[in-house]
């Protein structure tokens, strides 16, 4: 199926939806604050996507978490990624606030 612009912006409010509530479960685990960025769709191969957001937007750090969505729309399912990029420091404090050894 192709996408046109007004379905790539209603995939994104599951998307929004999704990544806040992940970040809220998170911050309830952890007692921490999360602030989210607006969501954005991309479609390419995943390396040349990974590729793209390591140049412009993981400021100098090399941790991405990469996280399965999959979406069913009218029986169609659509895979999809979530990429949480935080900085190496606030990983290392979720980490320890989890009592994650790495």
């Amino acid at each position: 199926m192709e996408f046109n612009a007004m379905h790539l912006d209603i995939l994104k409010e599951p998307g929004n939806i999704g990544g806040n509530t992940f970040l809220n479960a998170l911050g309830s685990f952890t007692n921490m604050t999360f602030i989210p960025t607006v969501p954005a769709i991309a479609k390419d191969m995943a390396g040349a996507l990974l590729d793209s957001i390591l140049v412009t937007g993981v400021n100098g750090d090399d941790i991405i978490l990469i996280i399965l969505a999959e979406l069913t729309v009218k029986g169609e399912r659509i895979d999809g990624y979530r990429l949480f990029v935080p900085s190496r420091n606030s990983l290392e404090k979720i980490f320890n606030t989890l009592g994650v050894t790495v």
